[in-house]
């Protein structure tokens, strides 16, 4: 994360993905506006799509959830771990 140019986005992506790790009601109505703000901020930050994916996966959104993963790893500047993260988790949940 380090690397990325726009700390907003990094900021509101992990305030997502941390809120997500919580209470299932309000945090995760809190982590779908964080989501947003970030893609406001940046809307070609990779790492904010793959939480995106999350979100919507817990979200019962599974087919949101595999688009936004397809999405994050063909960014042209997605970090590779994301990239790898992204096909990973478009892997386990694609259905057959």
């Amino acid at each position: 994360f380090a690397e990325r140019d726009n700390p907003n986005a990094l900021t509101y992506t992990l305030y997502a993905l941390t809120l997500l790790e919580g209470d299932r009601s309000l945090t995760t109505r809190l982590a779908g506006v964080a989501i947003e703000s970030a893609l406001e901020v940046d809307d070609s930050f990779a790492e904010t799509y793959l939480v995106r994916g999350l979100y919507n996966q817990q979200m019962g959104r599974s087919a949101q959830a595999l688009d936004d993963w397809r999405y994050a790893a063909d960014l042209k500047d997605a970090p590779q771990w994301v990239v790898e993260e992204a096909q990973s988790l478009r892997r386990e949940y694609q259905t057959p």
